[in-house]
């Protein structure tokens, strides 16, 4: 997709300015809510904050608080936890409101093991400048396992949270190191239950690309959403995956795709599906596309005058990427950039129009232009080259069609035919009933031209066509009789259904093979003509030398037509 041009100035102002607000924002770690009540399952653990974009690390204690609701469930079961946090050992020398989303890993003792993590909503931070960062109270849902039983104590391992700035997504973990302990339990009764199936790729996919999903035995109906965790289960980030077409039907089945992130991490993830009642996840190894030679590029035309647009296509671009592409001179120096995403495949595609008459080239590349950074080029000739056609069949009848291709017209124009003289000095545009249409963005002509059904005389004319600006004209024979043949191709001993129009009443029709020379061949059938002159036979096409099939009227061989016919080894 093509984006409106932009300087390459005006880039690199956007980049300062998303890592300076990077440098501010991201220190919204292990977001804090206000002080929380007290409780006797509150702890205050020691926590290490990893700050992304090279901040380093911040460290503190943090007062943690979780309750869960309802105290006994089934196996299976959904149960809500209900977080509070103290302030975060981090704060922001500037004052900003970030999106933030929370999240909470805690580890499972007695009745079960394992991790589950739990997800708040995204909140508008407010974050004071120097001032402990704070976010509200939140809840989130997780399903215990089928396979609990008894208690099951819950202890906060870390807390993550997910922050957006300037349309970029950051991470910042929060690990516990020490000082943690249980904050809560729920006692898991009764038989265990039926677990739901989430099926992923075994093969390694891509980041940006859609991965197929499906399962069984979900809450029917109902609305799946998903998550990336880690191998383990935990860190489970819901904007790992950007759009989703997970539907579960009324059986209970799981089908469609989920988008993973294009900036996901090479490594092994497991894919989460909750639907508010069951979860399970599946496990997926990511790896990136690692481009396999050189940036290389292609064009669409690449030929053609002013206003011509080019489609240009781009191999072994880095994955999921904005890349730069624009028109040069000899210089080799790019005019004003267009930008296009590469797909998680490292290709691209987009358009670019010719608008100043001394471009030479196209050049694509990713980051900045120059400094010897990789890019790739491809040539292109501003010229105006005089329109071409040509003509399939050949050969017409009043009321019949021709197909009509050719290059060079002008972009977009609309092209109108008319029927000439063999040497084109008479022509009539009342011959032609309609076609052959307009001519694309490219300057190529692909359409169809229907002859008028009465007025025109058996002979030899020539089509010609104009967008208002060039012409082009090729030869065009109409007769009054003509026939259609099933096939026109195949090996010698081909049975071949032939079908006239046009010839006399209740005649009798001979049906030949023709030779290079115009000689019939001994290939023959013979029919009756029907009172409205059509006639349908079969013709065994045995010679190898047959380049054509001809059927005329016994008693006035004048009134013939015929049609090209080609023998395939």
């Amino acid at each position: 997709m093509r984006e409106a041009r932009r300087s390459t100035t005006a880039t690199r102002t956007g980049r300062r300015l998303t890592a300076a607000f990077a440098g501010t924002a991201l220190a919204i770690t292990g977001l804090a809510a206000l002080a929380p009540a007290a409780s006797a399952t509150q702890i205050n653990p020691s926590v290490k904050c990893s700050l992304p974009a090279g901040q380093g690390t911040a460290t503190g204690v943090q007062a943690m608080d979780v309750s869960f609701s309802p105290a006994v469930v089934a196996p299976g079961a959904t149960v809500t936890a209900t977080v509070t946090l103290g302030p975060s050992p981090a704060t922001s020398p500037i004052s900003l409101t970030v999106p933030t989303t929370p999240t909470i890993d805690l580890a499972m003792s007695g009745g079960a093991t394992g991790t589950v993590t739990v997800v708040g909503p995204e909140f508008q931070i407010p974050v004071q400048a120097n001032t402990p960062i704070q976010t509200p109270q939140y809840s989130g849902t997780f399903v215990v396992p089928t396979t609990a039983a008894g208690p099951v104590t819950f202890s906060p391992v870390r807390t993550l949270t997910y922050t957006k700035v300037l349309g970029s997504n950051y991470q910042t973990p929060c690990d516990i190191t020490s000082g943690s302990g249980a904050v809560g339990s729920v006692t898991v009764t009764g038989g265990p239950g039926t677990p739901a199936t989430l099926d992923a790729p075994t093969t390694d996919v891509r980041p940006g690309t859609a991965v197929q999903l499906s399962g069984a035995v979900w809450t029917p109906n109902a609305t799946a959403n998903v998550q990336l965790c880690d191998s383990a289960g935990g860190s489970c980030n819901p904007a790992g995956f950007t759009a989703k077409s997970l539907v579960i039907d009324a059986g209970g089945n799981l089908s469609g795709t989920a988008t993973l992130a294009g900036t996901t991490a090479d490594g092994s993830y497991r894919v989460k599906v909750l639907d508010g009642t069951k979860e399970a996840t599946a496990p997926i190894t990511v790896k990136k596309y690692v481009p396999s030679g050189p940036l290389q590029i292609s064009i669409t035309p690449n030929r053609g005058p002013l206003n011509t647009v080019v489609t240009v296509s781009g191999k072994n671009f880095p994955a999921n990427t904005t890349v730069a592409y624009a028109l040069t001179d000899s210089s080799g120096i790019p005019d004003d950039s267009y930008y296009a995403t590469s797909t998680p495949d490292g290709t691209f595609t987009g358009t670019i129009p010719i608008y100043f008459d001394t471009a030479a080239a196209v050049l694509a590349w990713t980051g900045s232009f120059g400094n010897g950074n990789p890019f790739a080029s491809a040539p292109f000739t501003v010229a105006t080259d005089p329109p071409t056609v040509s003509a399939s069949p050949t050969t017409s009848h009043p009321g019949g069609s021709v197909k009509v291709t050719g290059a060079h017209w002008t972009p977009n124009a609309t092209v109108s035919a008319q029927l000439c003289s063999p040497n084109g000095a008479t022509c009539s545009a009342a011959q032609i009933a309609q076609g052959p249409g307009t001519a694309d963005a490219n300057g190529n002509l692909n359409g169809t031209v229907k002859l008028a059904s009465s007025g025109i005389a058996d002979g030899q004319y020539t089509l010609k066509l104009t967008d208002g600006t060039g012409t082009a004209s090729t030869p065009l024979t109409v007769q009054r009789r003509w026939i259609e043949l099933d096939k026109t191709s195949g090996p010698a001993g081909s049975w071949v259904k032939v079908s006239g129009h046009g010839f006399g009443s209740s005649a009798w029709i001979n049906v030949n093979g023709l030779n290079a020379s115009g000689g019939k061949t001994s290939d023959w059938a013979g029919a009756w003509a029907l009172p409205n002159g059509d006639f349908c036979i079969w013709i065994w096409l045995t010679r190898g030398d047959d380049t054509g099939v001809i059927a005329s009227e016994t008693f006035h061989p004048d009134r013939n037509a015929s049609t090209p016919w080609t023998v395939t080894p």
